[in-house]
């Protein structure tokens, strides 16, 4: 069996999901969990309306609202849960990671909580599997691509905590710029210049950290900002266009098509909730 040694990595790697589910959890105050054998698959559980402990053989760790927990498979615990809301109390996904061969990877990483800081979109990225799984007749291939969506994004957010050390720490500030301001029209070399060093150099530290060059980056997350827009909104395509920092609306079509294959009206058509 191949192996990873922390969830994190699978940002970076190439790998394919099976055994693929996911479900809204309802919990009531006090109530306990057991799982008394080793589990069977991953899952990724986001406390979106409670908090809870985790307890283990090696000890127990308190898991406040709003968390996202990974606990990998083989894993025996069990969850006590507080405080917890009475229509939705968590978010799961379980799944397996495998490589093209068809061989089983093994997370080495210890269950507990993944660094993510966005409770919005992360409540979102779940939603969409679930609503997905919950249709009279749904799509395996659209249930695997939202799962590829939440785990990239969970593993991105581990990477960046990753990053602080080493020479990748020296661009931090600019990645996480980024990240959490992709509407912004700061230029690449205003970016490179606020981690103080050329663009020359940001470009390639920033390419070994992505897989690709920060102009590319900023502009995949704009789509995936345009494609939840589309989902769940009912602004006009010009609308969502300029909110993006596109001017031209004929341009940002043409850039929604090269990267999901459809027009966004297309894309709303098939996707709108």
């Amino acid at each position: 069996m191949k192996t990873i040694n922390s969830f994190a990595e699978l940002y970076s790697a190439d790998y394919n999901l099976a055994r693929l589910f996911a479900m809204k959890q309802v919990w009531k105050s006090g109530r306990s969990f057991v799982m008394e054998y080793a589990r069977p698959t991953n899952a990724l559980l986001f406390l979106c309306g409670c908090e809870a402990v985790y307890k283990n053989s090696v000890g127990s760790i308190n898991v406040p609202r709003g968390s996202l927990f990974l606990i990998p498979k083989g894993s025996i615990y069990s969850w006590t849960f507080f405080n917890a809301d009475p229509n939705v109390s968590a978010l799961l996904l379980e799944f397996v990671i495998n490589d093209y061969n068809g061989d089983e990877i093994k997370i080495k990483q210890e269950a507990g909580i993944l660094p993510f800081s966005d409770s919005v979109y992360l409540k979102i990225l779940f939603e969409n599997i679930i609503d997905e799984v919950q249709k009279p007749v749904s799509s395996p291939a659209k249930i695997k691509a939202a799962a590829f969506s939440l785990i990239s994004s969970c593993a991105l957010a581990g990477r960046k905590n990753e990053i602080k050390s080493g020479n990748l720490g020296l661009i931090y500030k600019g990645i996480k710029y980024l990240e959490n301001e992709p509407l912004q029209q700061k230029s690449i070399a205003e970016i490179a210049a606020m981690c103080n060093v050329s663009t020359n150099y940001f470009e390639r530290l920033f390419k070994e950290y992505a897989g690709c060059t920060p102009s590319k980056y900023r502009q995949n997350k704009r789509i995936e900002r345009a494609k939840l827009l589309l989902e769940v909104n009912t602004m006009t395509i010009q609308q969502i266009a300029f909110d993006l920092g596109f001017e031209d609306v004929a341009y940002f079509c043409r850039v929604f098509k090269s990267v999901t294959g459809y027009t966004p009206n297309q894309y709303r058509n098939i996707n709108k909730k």
